[in-house]
């Protein structure tokens, strides 16, 4: 019997848990989930069977959760009952030896919620407006038009001053 490592994150609705139990694609497990409790267990397409038992910190909403089989692991999508950060996935205190924070989908309590459209909120007309040139207005800026040719007699100057060297 294989005791599985399960990685975990949260935000302040949901906890997101994986169970790396390899070989469920094409076979289901029994998960059974309940307000306090996941148990896990099942016998993969090889015949190496898996356990797991977690009973959580908080209640969740047990109609709400959803499950995806993928070749190397377990993926549950499970929902607080009450909105809140939990300040660990098990009830008990102390160390769990196959239960580890999933780095890659974590959020602190005081991160900034994302935003699904980084553009979200902006205002393409005032972007727009700007021009190139916010905060400085009443400043005395040269001007770049073609039929100016002043610049270029100087240029012809410097240009002559370095061949007499």
């Amino acid at each position: 019997m294989v005791f599985p490592d399960a990685t975990w994150a949260q935000n302040e609705e949901y906890i997101f848990l994986t169970i790396n139990a390899v070989g469920f694609e094409h076979v289901e497990p029994e998960i059974k989930v309940t307000e306090k409790k996941l148990e896990f267990n099942g016998t993969n397409q090889d015949g190496v069977e898996y356990t797991q038992s977690i009973e959580f910190f908080g209640e969740l909403d047990v109609n709400a959760t959803r499950v995806k089989y993928f070749p190397m692991n377990i993926f549950l999508v499970l929902t607080k009952k009450e909105a809140a950060w939990w300040p660990r996935l098990p009830e008990a205190k102390g160390r769990h030896n196959h239960i580890k924070i999933d780095w890659s989908r974590w959020r602190d309590e005081d991160d900034e919620p994302e935003a699904a459209d980084p553009m979200a909120g902006m205002d393409m007309s005032q972007l727009m407006n700007m021009g190139g040139g916010a905060g400085m207005e009443g400043m005395d800026m040269p001007s770049f038009e073609a039929d100016d040719d002043s610049d270029d007699e100087e240029r012809a100057e410097d240009d002559d001053l370095e061949s007499m060297d």
